[in-house]
C-alpha cells in the first residue's frame, strides 16, 4: 500500500513538473520597465514606451504592454509586438487601461 502511495504521489509531481515546463517555456528575451528589450544574443531595442508592466511571448513573437506618454503629457496605455529579430514592431493604443 505504501508502494502504491508513493508511485502515485511520483506520478502527480512528474505530471505537474511536465505542465508547468510545458506551459511556461523559456523565454528568449528580456524587457524592461523602462522600455527595453534584450534578446538572448544580447541585441537590444529600446521601445517607444515610457513604463513597461508586463510581456510575453507567442508564436515567436513578443508582446509588450505599458505606457507612452503623448506630446500633452498624457500617458496613453499600449500594447507593442515585436518580431523575433527585434526588426519590426506595431503598436497598438487601448481605448482604456
Amino acid at each position: 500500500m505504501k508502494k502504491c502511495k508513493l508511485l502515485f504521489g511520483l506520478f502527480l509531481f512528474t505530471i505537474s513538473i511536465f505542465s508547468v515546463c510545458h506551459a511556461n517555456p523559456p523565454i528568449s528575451k528580456k524587457w524592461y520597465e523602462d522600455g527595453r528589450i534584450v534578446s538572448s544574443s544580447g541585441k537590444k531595442l529600446q521601445l517607444d514606451l515610457q513604463n513597461t508592466y508586463d510581456g510575453w511571448e507567442y508564436q515567436n513573437k513578443t508582446y509588450i504592454v505599458g505606457f507612452k506618454i503623448n506630446s500633452d503629457g498624457i500617458n496613453t496605455p499600449q500594447i507593442v509586438e515585436v518580431s523575433e529579430d527585434l526588426k519590426e514592431m506595431q503598436y497598438w493604443t487601448f481605448d482604456s487601461s
